[in-house]
């Protein structure tokens, strides 16, 4: 990681912190760090020790996730928080219907909008305040957030870009991310986002209430593939020693709060422990899948996952479709018709753009049971194919992320009636050409049960 911050580098140079779930530490000035205890009675520089519990205090030593941050100014040196109203964020979903909805890319504002501003809650499901569930925000932005700080008390956090750079400041430190990359930020770590030149930037901002988010097992898969711990990165410290009226905004039950305090947030000179914010660049991820026939479940995909304490019941499941090879014989090869037990939301973050739902800054959200699948045209190319096709690249153009949620997702006012929503979009599955054929003699009937590819 180089000087100012930014996360260019990646696992395996030296002087990088990574590690999910790792016990890191930084020290912006030598020394700032206590080396033999948390919370000394005298802190080194005339520091502050804050603790930041991102978990219970008694959930398993795997799980917990505290950090000790030591910093010039204490975080209680601000006022008492007022509500803040905001006409696109929003505590609950207000539309529950087992539609298909398709959003084409959010257009870029052409105003002074910073993150906040540009903020609308898409759909939540379970509850913050009952500390299990889910949330998805869209955000588009095009001005810093000038001395303003942003912090949820509801959940954990992943900041995933598809539109340009934005530079992302915490109190551990700060990065500097683009489509491709996801940023994971603790629940309770304070933030500021700011676009990188002077054009736009849009993505999302995905919430997981409760539990927070962890990488999956790979049971049979076994030791290696999917993605790995060491490529998670963690900034270096750095501090801003300033004193100035600042504004922090505080996501608590779905609501904006603010509060005034008299410094900046960032000013953390030293920090060690496991709640730490981290990058994944998304081209480190590892896919497996079936290199005979048949296609594996989408779950090989996960990248994260958050739980319920329920099993296989999770509260979020961020999976990614990669450019990968598929190499599946006699397999139809585009993603198959389907019901599924869980809601889905699928987002595309890097690849060409237009006005469609199936370019980068697109969106859908598919409920439990609802039926969806392929459109009639890629339906039809697919059955031209020959049962001899070699393995092939797919994914070059487009990269594809999803969530899966055991809740069901309640779609706001906000976004449901959005302007750029493709009213049509639960159509593009629809007027498949039937083949069915009845066998009119013995012989074509036994055909159906032989696979001329398959000799036992």
């Amino acid at each position: 990681m180089n000087a100012n911050g930014r996360t260019s580098a990646r696992a395996g140079t030296p002087g990088v912190l990574a590690g999910f779930g790792a016990e890191l530490s930084s020290e912006a000035e030598a020394g700032a760090l206590p080396r033999h205890q948390n919370s000394p009675r005298h802190v080194p520089m005339g520091l502050f020790a804050e603790q930041l519990s991102a978990t219970p205090f008694m959930v398993p030593r795997a799980q917990n996730r505290r950090s000790w941050l030591y910093r010039v100014r204490p975080s209680t040196e601000q006022g008492d928080f007022w509500p803040v109203p905001h006409p696109g964020m929003s505590a609950w979903g207000s539309h529950v219907a087992p539609n298909l909805l398709g959003w084409k890319p959010r257009p870029l504002p052409m105003t002074p909008t910073d993150f906040i501003d540009g903020l609308i809650t898409v759909a939540l499901g379970g509850s913050a305040a009952d500390q299990s569930g889910m949330a998805i925000h869209s955000f588009v932005t095009n001005a810093p957030m000038t001395r303003k700080a942003l912090v949820s008390a509801d959940g954990e956090s992943l900041l995933i870009p598809d539109e340009g750079e934005l530079q992302v400041r915490t109190e551990f430190g700060r990065f500097l991310i683009a489509p491709g990359d996801v940023l994971l930020l603790p629940r309770g770590v304070r933030f500021s986002v700011d676009p990188v030149g002077t054009t736009a930037r849009r993505g999302w901002w995905v919430e997981a209430f409760g539990a927070g988010f962890e990488l999956p097992n790979r049971g049979v898969i076994g030791a290696n593939g999917l993605a790995e711990s060491r490529h998670f990165v963690a900034p270096n410290a750095e501090y801003e020693d300033e004193e100035a009226t600042w504004t922090i905004v505080h996501k608590y039950g779905g609501s904006l709060f603010a509060a005034e305090a008299t410094h900046s947030p960032f000013n953390v000179v030293a920090w060690h422990g496991n709640a730490v914010p981290l990058v994944y660049d998304l081209a480190r991820f590892c896919p497996v899948g079936s290199v005979s026939f048949d296609h594996p479940d989408p779950s090989i995909f996960t990248v994260l996952t958050a739980p319920t304490g329920l099993p296989g019941r999770n509260a979020v499941d961020f999976s990614l479709f990669p450019a990968r090879w598929d190499a599946a014989k006699h397999t139809f090869r585009r993603p198959f018709y389907h019901r599924q037990a869980a809601s889905e939301w699928t987002a595309i973050l890097t690849g060409p753009t237009s006005n469609r739902v199936y370019s980068r800054g697109g969106s859908s959200l598919t409920p439990p049971m609802t039926p969806h699948g392929i459109t009639p045209d890629a339906l039809e190319r697919e059955l031209a194919g020959k049962d001899d096709e070699k393995p092939r690249f797919i994914g070059e153009t487009a990269m594809w992320v999803q969530l899966e949620s055991h809740f069901l997702l309640s779609v706001t006012d906000a976004w449901r009636d959005a302007p750029f929503r493709d009213q049509d979009f639960a159509s593009v599955a629809r007027g498949a050409k039937v083949r069915f054929a009845k066998p009119r003699a013995e012989a074509d009937r036994s055909s159906l049960d032989t696979m001329p590819w398959f000799k036992p």
